[in-house]
């Protein structure tokens, strides 16, 4: 069991669930949700108590590939707004990465709020 004494130790223990669950995925297995949405729980768990913490903004981000993973968009969107808000998208690549890279986002892709999203972030950080 990890004792969470930092953001960095809060980040490990989203990111194993993550890893289990994408092992899963991998092997074309069913049984993932509970790792991805616990994942997701604890990425939220970080931002909520490191709130100054550099990588907030990245762990939202992490949290929306979860619940997007799980196909749940309604979270995985709300959790993608938090981390605009947060500050993704401002350093140089994280716009092209989220909007054509970004695999775990795939389901996000096929909803309609999907453009006024990308619409959103591109006006906020693009020069």
């Amino acid at each position: 069991k990890l004792t969470i004494k930092a953001p960095r130790d809060q980040y490990f223990k989203a990111q194993a669930f993550y890893e289990q669950g994408m092992e899963i995925i991998a092997a074309k297995k069913s049984g993932f949700e509970p790792l991805l949405r616990e994942s997701a729980a604890e990425y939220r768990k970080l931002c909520e108590t490191w709130k100054d913490w550099a990588e907030v903004s990245g762990s939202y981000y992490n949290e929306s590939c979860c619940w997007s993973l799980c196909n749940d968009v309604d979270k995985a969107f709300e959790a993608m707004e938090r981390a605009i808000d947060a500050g993704y998208g401002k350093d140089n690549g994280e716009i092209a990465h989220m909007e054509k890279n970004d695999t775990d986002l795939a389901n996000m892709r096929k909803d309609a709020r999907w453009e006024a999203l990308v619409k959103k972030i591109k006006t906020k950080w693009e020069k």
